[in-house]
């Protein structure tokens, strides 16, 4: 049996505790994981029955699997077993601990009857999943233990820490320790202690190793101050206009900003979505209501997936691709803040100031010794990386991903796309998915569910890996489609002088700018929309493919237990002479070798139609990811126009966006006409209060039972 004691008070008091949520936030290796391990255990000996559920939760599969997780196994011997394939400690009482990260924030959806929840490493979540956390153990009144250090001033010192201390929240338990307050630390001894001390930023040893919270170190946009920037809603001026930003996302969330530009160029956020798990028309839905409220003008939004954007606007939501250079979107918004003229509204965007506190560049020592901190991509932009010496293939042939350069053309599934900005992250840690190594959270295009991170592929996914005849295919039609274009070009340019007047998407334009709007479609989209098309086609076809496989798999499975089944009966029948004879022992053999027989020649037939199919499939490969082979390696990453893909040694990846800096970029560029002062829009304060409802409904809605439905 394994007998824990308590290294000091704090840590007896942290384990004792009978407050319904436990932070405990402490320095590092101070012993806060074994505290949230030891309070689960005590919680699975408190409800025994069948139908009790539990849920342990950290940041990350790495997180997960290398520290909360064996700490909590330390203490579960005997009690009962892991399913390492679900994720799931089965109880011997016969209820469940679900095991969940925030890789998919959506993940813990569904669970029900949760007795007990432990999140380690909290501080290190997303508003959206803690929201999550707290729906799903409002319905059974469940206890939460959040253990973690101290990262930045999000939604841990906001919504926990500053209301118990102003005497708010009487449901908490707020303990804080320092790591020289355990015997078993290094920095016990006070001479160590003043030496590490010397040699760090104080703020950074506060936080790390003091377990006080604090402003994050190498923040973004270090000038934002929520009690400067966020303000109270009030009326806007006539003449405001609202624009909307999206990032598109399936696992990441699918994010909504709404923005409202005065005529004297002042900048208010206003409103937010964001939620994961949508598919295009949940989006759409979502869209249209922010539109009805706010009367949006247009939407930028992430230019990878101009299908989705294409749905939009024949739903008759103005969406146009955004500016994703990811450098350029940074230093704008920082001077956007800087200028005075941004705001937020309070109680609209708490996802956007969460976000705030957190979005950070990689600190010095994972730089590379020639590397400048703000040279690099912050770690949200630029942690979903490609190994050293991954082959790129770009249209001057296979080239490796540190050798690629801007301006050269990449393969994309919407046909040669253009690098705009390289990127050298430093060392991570990398995984193997099929040829290509990536670092664990990198999106890996799956044929039938789009992109997946790479440490949440599972066997049986089939990933987008297409064969080189498929890309010689591939390049013939893109040639044919370049020609269309130019014949379509020529033949504007032929009926101009007869064209008066066109009707476009949007209601009746001039001539001239018809034509330039015809020619610009024609250029921009009608190359991409065609070799998208093919890749869409060949996908379908994968699918069909795989599903014939596994009928295939399952066909055989079934055929090979069929004879070993066919037991020797002894026969009573009413012929015992042929059966002394052995005529019917002959009879019997003759029918068993015909079994035989047959059964290879259906054998034959499956492995060879199998062998056909997979020579069929261009695109797809079965996935094969070994989460345990991991690696540090110099990783790269690459900005691509639009498509923000590109294939990385066969396999399709992809990286994440930033709404915030799509419409500043689409800002900056509008003329403001300057006015006289502010005239109030009398609408404005009801429009914000039925958002706020809305958003209301929303949370609401998500602590139901099965709350997963989109408002």
């Amino acid at each position: 049996m394994n007998i824990f004691e308590p290294h000091s008070l704090k840590q007896n008091q942290a384990i004792v505790s009978d407050k319904r949520i436990l932070l405990l936030a402490t320095g590092t290796q101070w012993g806060k994981t074994r505290v949230g391990a030891i309070r689960m255990k005590m919680k699975t000996h408190q409800f025994t029955s069948k139908n009790d559920n539990f849920l342990i939760t950290a940041p990350s599969y790495k997180t997960m699997h290398q520290s909360t997780l064996p700490a909590f196994l330390e203490f579960m011997d005997g009690y009962g077993d892991y399913d390492k394939k679900f994720d799931v400690f089965r109880l011997n009482t016969g209820g469940n601990v679900y095991c969940r990260t925030e890789t998919d924030p959506d993940s813990i959806v569904g669970i029900t009857n949760i007795r007990h929840v432990w999140s380690d490493e909290a501080g290190k979540y997303r508003l959206y999943f803690w929201e999550n956390i707290q729906a799903r153990a409002d319905f059974c009144g469940a206890g939460i233990d959040l253990t973690t250090s101290p990262y930045s001033m999000n939604w841990v010192a906001k919504e926990l820490i500053f209301p118990t201390q102003k005497g708010a929240r009487k449901d908490v338990e707020y303990i804080t320790a320092a790591s020289w307050d355990s015997k078993y630390h290094s920095l016990f001894d006070p001479e160590r202690r003043a030496l590490k001390q010397a040699t760090m930023d104080p703020r950074r040893f506060n936080m790390i190793f003091g377990g006080e919270f604090g402003q994050m170190a190498g923040l973004v946009y270090d000038n934002f101050e929520e009690n400067l920037h966020v303000i109270e809603p009030f009326q806007l001026p006539t003449g405001t206009k609202f624009y909307g930003g999206i990032d598109w996302g399936y696992t990441d969330p699918f994010v909504i900003s709404v923005r409202a530009l005065t005529p004297t160029g002042h900048q208010f956020k206003v409103s937010e979505f964001y939620k994961t798990g949508l598919t295009v028309n949940e989006m759409i839905v979502a869209a249209k209501q922010k539109m009805t409220i706010f009367n949006i003008e247009k939407f930028y939004a992430d230019p990878s997936r101009p299908e989705y954007i294409e749905s939009f606007n024949r739903e008759r939501i103005p969406t146009i691709k955004a500016d994703n250079s990811i450098r350029m979107g940074i230093d704008a918004h920082y001077e956007l803040i800087q200028s005075g003229k941004y705001k937020i509204f309070a109680k609209t965007s708490p996802h956007t100031i969460d976000e705030y506190a957190s979005y950070h560049y990689p600190e010095e020592k994972d730089l590379s010794p020639d590397q400048d901190t703000k040279e690099v991509l912050p770690v949200d932009a630029g942690n979903h990386c490609i190994a050293e010496d991954s082959l790129i293939h770009t249209k001057r042939g296979l080239v490796k991903i540190q050798d690629v350069v801007v301006g050269d053309l990449v393969m994309t599934r919407y046909g040669f796309n253009k690098v705009l900005l390289t990127h050298k992250i430093g060392i991570e840690e990398v995984i193997k998915v099929n040829k290509a190594e990536c670092t664990k959270d990198h999106l890996i295009l799956s044929v039938s569910n789009g992109y997946i991170r790479a440490d949440s592929l599972i066997e049986g996914d089939l990933i987008c890996q297409p064969k080189e005849l498929f890309l010689k295919v591939l390049s013939i039609v893109a040639t044919l489609s370049l020609n269309t274009q130019v014949f379509v070009i020529t033949l504007l340019e032929l009926l101009k002088v007869s064209l008066n007047t066109y009707t476009g998407l949007f209601g009746l334009t001039k001539t001239d700018k018809s034509q330039r709007d015809i020619k610009y479609i024609t250029k921009t989209e009608t190359h991409s929309i065609m070799i998208f098309l093919i890749w869409s086609a060949f996908f379908q076809v994968s699918i069909f493919l795989n599903t014939l496989r596994r009928g295939i798999a399952k066909t055989k499975k079934k055929l090979e237990v069929i004879l070993p089944l066919r037991e020797k009966k002894p026969n009573y029948g009413i012929n015992q002479k042929m059966e002394r004879s052995g005529i019917l022992s002959i009879l019997k053999l003759v029918q068993q070798s015909a079994s035989i027989l047959f059964l290879d020649v259906v054998m034959f037939a499956l492995n060879n139609i199998n062998t056909a199919l997979l020579r069929l499939d261009f695109v797809a490969e079965p996935v094969g990811v070994d989460t345990q082979d991991i690696q540090k390696k110099r990783v790269y990453d690459l900005t691509v126009q639009s498509a923000h893909e590109f294939l990385a040694n066969g396999v399709m990846v992809h990286n994440c966006m930033d709404t915030e800096r799509y419409l500043t970029m689409a800002l900056k560029s509008k003329t403001i006409e300057k006015r006289g002062p502010i005239i109030p829009n009398e609408g404005m304060s009801d429009r914000i209060k039925q958002d706020h409802n809305e958003r209301i409904k929303y949370l609401k809605k998500i602590k139901k039972h099965n709350g997963s439905e989109v408002w």
